[in-house]
């Protein structure tokens, strides 16, 4: 690993030797730290952290984008919770800068044309169009960690396993199924109008919502 002395009292007060410290530093960090793969030739996608109003402008929508690329301009949907929304990517902005286009890895702020504050909300997608379909059902494949793996409270017999979608929905385990260290893959079921899915288990039996589809093997 590249270590480089660096003064930014120095760099501020106009030190030559120190300016092109601060130079020298950010050439290191282009050469030692690997730019990070993007998805860029697939759909655009960004989940939505955070909803904004403008006064005279319109709806922001902020979030770290997943995958894909969107330009100023562009259709897109807001897919999840709730009936899909159809808009046009008004302005694009990243830390305050106007951009023409944001990608794969860029935390984005993207205003909406025509959209009303209560029509979106954190949980939401930012979509192409057609390119996500919403599904009230969903497969998930868990794992339950046991406690020397970092599963909350040691001997507690219950534990939460959250899928990695953008919706993250919830799947809550409790009283002896499934045990620590045991994997499956389960099914359930969610309302577009919540924040998430839910589904319980109890000594051993599923939930009207859930259902187990079998079991896999330990580390899957």
């Amino acid at each position: 690993m590249p270590v480089v002395p660096v003064s930014a009292l120095g760099a501020l007060a106009g030190d030559p030797r120190w300016t092109q410290s601060v130079l020298d530093l950010l050439a290191a960090v282009d050469d030692y730290v690997p730019v990070p793969e993007r998805l860029l030739d697939e759909p655009f996608l960004m989940p939505i952290e955070s909803v904004i109003t403008i006064s005279g402008r319109g709806t922001v929508v902020t979030g770290a984008v997943e995958r894909g690329s969107l330009g100023l301009g562009d259709a897109v949907e807001v897919v999840g919770l709730g009936p899909t929304v159809a808009s046009v990517a008004t302005g694009l902005e990243m830390f305050g800068k106007t951009l023409e286009r944001v990608e794969a890895g860029d935390n984005a702020a993207v205003l909406l044309r025509g959209v009303r504050r209560d029509e979106v909300r954190r949980g939401q997608v930012v979509v192409l169009p057609a390119s996500v379909t919403p599904r009230l059902r969903f497969a998930a494949t868990f794992y339950a960690l046991t406690a020397a793996e970092g599963a909350g409270i040691p001997g507690s017999p219950r534990t939460t396993a959250r899928s990695s979608s953008s919706a993250r929905p919830t799947c809550r385990v409790g009283s002896s199924w499934p045990r620590a260290g045991s994997s499956g893959r389960v099914t359930t079921s969610s309302s577009p109008s919540s924040s998430g899915s839910r589904s319980r288990w109890r000594s051993g039996r599923a939930s009207p919502s859930a259902r187990v589809v079998g079991p896999s093997p330990p580390g899957r």
